[in-house]
């Protein structure tokens, strides 16, 4: 069952992307971390963010938003005790982190300066960026990733969305096969400084 994601969503959610993305920089920074973004997520006015409720457990989750820049901002404003308090946590349980920051900068940017990309998620444009798309691994391949998509889409619209963002590692195939087979067009390309490619996806609402 698609719903909206709420608060008490968060803490699951926040498990689920440790488990479908192990190898993000986000799920570097761990499940506390994690926990505040989903709460954020779920709390935030420009942003949209649905739910896959399966047998009382989240088995997938997605949102999106009008302002990338406007919602990291947003985080680190309304939560900045925690957000400090978390990373010191970490850096201090793994020192590694700090080394691991500097080498995944690229990545590091595309979630906390992605406004700097071409068209990326303004309040001007009319656009909601895709922030992320979490299946659990045991539930894949039974349509709740479009299906909360759609949700995404449909929830954007209301909200006076007039399209839908993604942007995807150019060597992501999975992912971007995913988002072409949810009705998006490749609309251009960035290289990114470690000279890796960000490929930009875009689908109208209209």
């Amino acid at each position: 069952m698609i719903e909206t994601a709420k608060k008490e969503h968060a803490d699951a959610a926040a498990r689920l992307h440790l488990e479908a993305f192990p190898e993000s920089f986000l799920s570097s920074l761990g499940t506390e971390f994690l926990r505040l973004v989903y709460l954020e997520f779920a709390g935030d006015a420009g942003t949209a963010a649905a739910a896959c409720v399966v047998d009382g457990a989240v088995a997938g989750f997605a949102a999106c938003t009008r302002d990338t820049g406007r919602f990291w901002k947003r985080v680190f404003a309304r939560r900045a005790a925690e957000v400090w308090k978390i990373l010191l946590k970490r850096l201090a349980a793994s020192p590694g982190i700090f080394r691991g920051v500097i080498r995944r900068a690229p990545e590091v940017a595309r979630y906390f300066i992605f406004s700097a990309f071409p068209g990326a998620g303004r309040r001007d444009d009319g656009a909601f960026v895709v922030l992320t798309v979490g299946v659990s691994p045991s539930r894949r391949r039974e349509g709740i990733g479009r299906a909360l998509v759609e949700r995404l889409a449909s929830d954007a619209r209301a909200m006076g969305g007039e399209a839908l963002k993604a942007y995807v590692d150019g060597e992501n195939a999975a992912g971007r096969s995913f988002f072409e087979a949810c009705g998006f067009a490749e609309t251009a390309a960035v290289k990114r400084p470690a000279g890796r490619v960000m490929v930009m996806y875009e689908r109208r609402l209209a």
